[in-house]
């Protein structure tokens, strides 16, 4: 088989799946999600799907569940990431609380630790 022949071939594959589950997967995503957030989060589904799309599985109904997956992990990535920066915001405003003298570098640098991880 060409290359030509496995692009198109491939092409093929991510056409269909990306017709038979975008509408549900919206869906799907609105519900777990910012409704004005969800194409985003299905786009970056898809993309995923592009580069990972060796991986596909040969069944439809488990094609369909891989695609979700996805688009529940970027979710969840995307909720871990946000709890992060609430947390940072917090030790942030917790810094700004002190007494309103010249702030002391070290003391400051004591109260944010940003290298330290947020569970």
């Amino acid at each position: 088989m060409s290359h030509a022949s496995r692009a198109a071939d491939r092409e093929h594959t991510f056409e269909s799946l990306y017709e038979a589950v975008y509408p549900d997967l919206v869906r799907f995503v609105q519900r777990c999600a910012h409704p004005d957030h969800a194409e985003d989060v299905v786009a970056e589904a898809f993309l995923v799907v592009w580069r990972r799309l060796d991986e596909l599985p040969r069944l439809h109904d488990d094609a369909r569940a891989w695609v979700f997956g996805i688009a529940r992990n970027i979710l969840l990535n995307e909720q871990r990431g946000e709890q992060r920066r609430r947390a940072l915001a917090v030790r942030l405003a917790d810094t700004t609380a002190l007494p309103y003298a010249e702030p002391d570098a070290d003391l400051v640098a004591s109260r944010v630790d940003l290298s330290r991880p947020v569970g």
